[in-house]
């Protein structure tokens, strides 16, 4: 299952207030529609990939450091399965279906994403 905006990848709990979501029986049921403001124990992490680039993540202070070289590799593939899964639902999310190389340039990055993976935690903002 996809992780949803406003919640911890690593544990699944809340890393914003959860203003709306969508109602029981809706096919996105318990998805948020509206999230609010950051928690006070919520941080963001900056995580260096092994392509040199970095990927910024919204977690709790504790699963940050929880995270370690070893549970990295199903973080990054929850993030993946997020993106794949709003890729695949995009309409159902509300947004515009997509043009033909619209969708190509989206499949060629999911495809790029999935080589990459983080090394490790670079830096921590927040309290």
């Amino acid at each position: 299952m996809p992780c949803h905006p406003g919640i911890c990848k690593v544990c699944g709990s809340p890393t914003h207030e959860i203003e709306r979501q969508h109602p029981a029986g809706s096919p996105l049921a318990g998805r948020p529609i509206k999230i609010g403001k950051k928690l006070s124990a919520v941080v963001k992490a900056h995580f260096l990939l092994t392509s040199g680039s970095w990927a910024t993540m919204a977690i709790h202070h504790g699963c940050a450091e929880l995270t370690t070289p070893e549970t990295l590799p199903q973080l990054w593939q929850k993030c993946l399965e997020t993106a794949r899964w709003e890729q695949d639902n995009r309409v159902k999310l509300g947004a515009a279906p997509l043009k033909p190389k619209q969708a190509e340039a989206i499949e060629k990055q999911l495809l790029r994403l999935a080589s990459i993976v983080p090394l490790g935690i670079c830096c921590i903002e927040g309290p």
